[in-house]
């Protein structure tokens, strides 16, 4: 009786192990023609696939690299390259050999792994940087128009894929992720769309036809849950939140676009947008946009002050969150430069053009310095161009002149 149950609970065991997929993923690369020195990737936490939160691995001088992941169940990554980003649908346990031939900037990626055939048609569709891109294009025409023509995109996106479905060459868990994500894609750009054109009449102060208008955002809710966890698997996960906020900020009673201004001129415009999806959001998707937009701003080298407290926020809201260790290190980038500016002698340097504020042109500021010489530096902080000159302050002053730097507020 003893033996029969040992071999029992051996089989049992045997049974489970074969049942669970192992979590190691494989992508092992060849680039061909223009060889860089690494590849960037999104890294799949939680099974989201953003952009911000990226990592890279070494590419030899052959050409060759690999990248190790685990993962809990199939999931989206983007492998960033120059001219068009590479997509991969991954399973867990498997190896994705994938070949990019480059020339003069323009990329050609092959695939040669066991759903080869769902990836190349996948990688044939339309993947723009932001949903907006498609939005934008259609915002002159009327609402039922975009919502038949984004309809129908997505429609012949996932034709091919039920084909495959039917035919059994893509597994019915593949073929719900690539449907969720198109159907975001699309829901995401009609969001846009309504969101810009409810924004340009609130502006014109217009009336907005708001019927319409609810109803295609209730249809887009009824498709995409604001409560589903598995709108997080998508690319356009966190574009789909952010339009879908916008548009529940635009249409609560007492609105008015002062609001944003006094919370941008109070600097805490960053914890006036998340005070919004505290609002709405569901734990699960409240964590990921949070992080996700702490992330994207503090990206944008604006070294705003504001996004250190809201990080010290997550930490208490997420203490254990997952999204913790991609955050650090761009806010520490932060702590760092208004560290750096204190030690300084900055203050000392720097004088403001006396009544500055009264001043409405650079023709009027010319005044102030008739007779000297002047050289004049136009600049914002979402210009790379215009903080790279910062780095020839020193030769400048060397010169007998004065620097006037023009901040532009965007």
């Amino acid at each position: 009786m003893k033996q029969i149950l040992k071999y029992t609970f051996l089989l049992l065991i045997t049974l489970s192990s074969c049942q669970t997929k192992p979590k190691e993923v494989i992508i092992k690369g060849k680039f061909k023609g223009d060889i860089p020195n690494e590849i960037g990737y999104s890294k799949p936490i939680n099974g989201t696939c953003f952009g911000y939160f990226r990592s890279s691995a070494k590419v030899d001088s052959m050409g060759n690299f690999e990248i190790l992941l685990n993962i809990e169940e199939p999931c989206f990554i983007t492998l960033f390259l120059n001219d068009n980003d590479g997509q991969l649908l991954l399973e867990q346990g498997e190896v994705y050999n994938v070949t990019i031939e480059t020339e003069q900037g323009k990329n050609t990626i092959t695939y040669n792994c066991k759903n080869k055939v769902i990836q190349t048609e996948y990688q044939k569709l339309f993947n723009p940087h932001n949903p907006a891109q498609i939005g934008y294009k259609y915002k002159d025409l009327p609402i039922s128009v975009v919502n038949k023509k984004l309809d129908s995109m997505y429609l012949n996106d996932i034709s091919t894929f039920e084909v495959q479905l039917n035919d059994g060459i893509l597994p019915s868990v593949l073929y719900d992720k690539i449907k969720l994500d198109r159907k975001l894609l699309y829901n995401a750009a009609l969001q846009f769309y309504t969101a810009i054109n409810f924004s340009n009449a609130l502006v014109k102060g217009l009336e907005v036809k708001t019927d319409s208008i609810d109803t295609v955002w209730n249809n887009i809710i009824l498709q995409n849950p604001f409560d589903s966890k598995l709108l997080l698997s998508s690319k356009w996960a966190y574009s789909y939140i952010q339009y879908l906020l916008e548009y529940h900020e635009y249409t609560e009673a007492n609105f008015t676009f002062e609001q944003r201004k006094k919370a941008r001129g109070n600097g805490n415009i960053h914890t006036y947008m998340l005070n919004i999806a505290k609002k709405f959001l569901e734990p699960d998707l409240l964590e990921f946009y949070t992080a996700s937009y702490i992330i994207r701003a503090a990206r944008q080298d604006k070294f705003e002050k504001e996004l250190i407290d809201l990080l010290e926020e997550f930490k208490v809201d997420f203490p254990t969150s997952n999204y913790l260790a991609e955050l650090e290190a761009p806010i520490q980038k932060i702590i760092d430069f208004h560290k750096k500016i204190a030690e300084s002698e900055f203050e000392k340097e720097v004088t403001f053009v006396e009544n500055y504020k009264n001043i409405n042109s650079l023709e009027e500021c010319f005044t102030i310095f008739r007779g000297k010489r002047v050289y004049v530096d136009l600049w914002t902080t979402s210009c790379g161009y215009c903080k790279d000159e910062f780095a020839f302050k020193d030769e400048l002053r060397s010169l007998d002149l004065i620097i006037l730097k023009c901040f532009i507020f965007q």
